[in-house]
């Protein structure tokens, strides 16, 4: 159903005809049908140390790769050489994009409900075919993209009956080995002590396999490593709380598995990593090595916060390597020890929308090293505020890099308290390099209560319409 469903709106949003019209500022542009691109990163020397336990395929990224990973990324101080001739330097404004053009085709008929694919359309169709006119396209692709979540559903909508369901203290992973194609597994109330949750079963379209709490007011909480392996697909993890917290201080939860989905999760550590160095990182997607390139990951509705200290290498969401479209949406991603949502060195078409993120040490980052760099990622419709370390967003390509194209940070709302005001310049954005900027703007948040966790907007705020959609709001209460 699911895959007839997908199929069904290709074609209502890519006519049989092979070209489509999008109306940008009252002028049509024509495209050609732009298909998906299955991104596969070449082989590369692994960096992995793997460790067996129980059976082979079931070894876990150890701490090396992460360690290493991390000591890659920019260093502390890098974006600061030679800022003032940057910023002397900076090319003139792009273009603003019309907020009627986000009107327009945001009501339009072509839109795929998130209920069925937390998607609309999916983006990379339209941009990447578009290089001598970007800027048309920019804006109906926002326009889009700012769309996401205009069918979301309460957890009392969402709630399906439980087809089997486990207690704590029962063999959480029996559970979820035991799960059949299309199953509903339902955690009662409690806290279920993992230390290490493998999903590794295989799935499809139509018979997606979800873990959930048996009563979203009443939350279960996985306590330690959750790792999605390269052999599982099609799953959905929801409502659920994730403490991260693991003896072997790696990243939870990691995603090298394909189509799965985390909705109205909470995914925390509590500061973990002490003494470690990447010791304190929560959502790890991808791996350029041996570990699998996760296809169509989707984080919608969820928090993600309180992750590592700040050692410059812990975030809230690191994407190494990704295919597909991977969705971050409608979520709140705050006060993580380094970067809100790191982007290297290999992630590709990341569309982080409507989201907020604030307080983390850095906001976003698109970056890359030797062959790799992270293109074709769009953030878009979020609020970024109050980085304390670096700036809101910023990039870091070395020389020798590969290239970064098709980075675009447009239609977002920032604000900058850094301690340091050089980080507070032009909304927290750094000079552009690898990404481009238009249509943003910089204005006072206003958060209900930020102190106690509530980054609801109060009446007045200058970001009103941008971060999650109001009505998904309310299914949050604040710990």
């Amino acid at each position: 159903m699911a895959q007839r469903a997908f199929r069904d709106t290709e074609r209502s949003c890519f006519p049989s005809t092979r070209s489509f019209h999008l109306a940008v500022v009252g002028a049509p542009v024509v495209a050609t049908r732009a298909t998906i691109r299955e991104f596969a990163t070449p082989a590369v020397t692994s960096r992995i140390e793997g460790f067996a336990e129980e059976r082979a395929e079931d070894a876990v990224p150890n701490k090396a790769t992460i360690k290493n990973n991390a000591q890659s990324a920019p260093p502390v101080g890098r974006a600061d050489r030679d800022l003032e001739s940057l910023l002397t330097t900076a090319p003139p404004p792009l273009p603003l994009i019309s907020q009627r053009v986000a009107a327009t085709v945001a009501d339009s008929r072509n839109r795929w409900s998130v209920s069925q694919a937390e998607v609309v359309c999916r983006l990379p169709r339209v941009t990447r075919r578009f290089k001598s006119a970007p800027w048309l396209v920019v804006g109906a692709a926002l326009a889009t993209l700012l769309g996401a979540g205009a069918a979301m559903v309460s957890p009392a909508q969402a709630k399906s009956r439980c087809t089997v369901t486990v207690s704590p203290g029962h063999g959480l992973q029996r559970f979820v080995d035991s799960l059949a194609p299309g199953a509903v597994g339902c955690l009662t109330p409690g806290t279920y002590d993992a230390r290490k949750l493998l999903l590794r079963t295989h799935g499809k379209a139509g018979a997606v396999r979800t873990l959930r709490s048996s009563d979203p007011r009443r939350r279960a909480t996985i306590k330690g490593l959750v790792w999605v392996t390269n052999r599982a697909s099609y799953w959905t993890l929801e409502d659920l709380n994730f403490d991260g917290r693991n003896r072997r201080n790696l990243p939870s939860p990691i995603v090298n598995g394909s189509h799965t989905t985390w909705r109205r999760d909470d995914i925390t550590n509590y500061h973990a990593g002490v003494g470690t160095k990447s010791g304190g990182i929560c959502f790890m997607l991808g791996d350029t090595s041996r570990w699998g390139i996760p296809h169509d990951t989707t984080i919608v509705q969820s928090r993600i916060h309180d992750c590592g200290i700040a050692d410059n290498g812990n975030h809230g969401i690191y994407i190494q390597a990704t295919s597909g479209t991977t969705l971050i949406a409608n979520s709140w991603i705050y006060r993580n020890g380094d970067r809100g949502i790191q982007l290297f060195p290999d992630a590709a078409h990341v569309h982080i929308v409507r989201n907020v993120i604030d307080g983390n040490g850095s906001g976003v980052i698109f970056s890359g090293t030797g062959p790799y760099a992270s293109h074709h990622n769009i953030v878009s419709g979020n609020i970024i505020s109050n980085s304390q370390i670096r700036w809101n967003v910023e990039s870091w390509y070395p020389n020798g890099t590969g290239s970064a194209v098709g980075n675009i940070v447009a239609g977002n709302c920032f604000w900058a308290t850094n301690p340091t005001p050089l980080y507070d310049r032009d909304g927290g954005i750094a000079p552009p390099d690898g990404f481009t900027v238009a249509s943003n703007v910089v204005e006072r948040p206003l958060y209900f209560a930020r102190q106690r966790n509530d980054l609801r907007l109060v009446t007045g705020s200058g970001c009103d319409g941008y971060g999650p959609r109001r009505d998904v709001e309310p299914l949050w209460r604040t710990p």
